[in-house]
């Protein structure tokens, strides 16, 4: 599973980073759970796991690509 970061924006009315990002999941071939993500996506943004919330998370048919929108406190 690779996780990429397609684009980080930050919002300072409510202190937080939105975050648009990409999971390849050509090894397993199913959707990643979304603990995984949450765990892939706090080590990139080196924060805790716990400060990461998945909002959506949808893969597009036919491929074995993911994208989903997270949030960062």
């Amino acid at each position: 599973m690779e996780v990429k970061i397609l684009s980080e924006n930050a919002n300072p009315l409510l202190k937080r980073k939105e975050v648009v990002f990409q999971v390849e999941h050509n090894q397993t071939g199913s959707t990643p759970p979304r603990l995984e993500v949450r765990n892939a996506i706090a080590k990139i943004l080196k924060t805790d796991v716990n400060l990461v919330f998945i909002k959506k998370l949808e893969t597009k048919t036919g491929t074995r690509k993911s994208v989903g929108l997270g949030k960062c406190l």
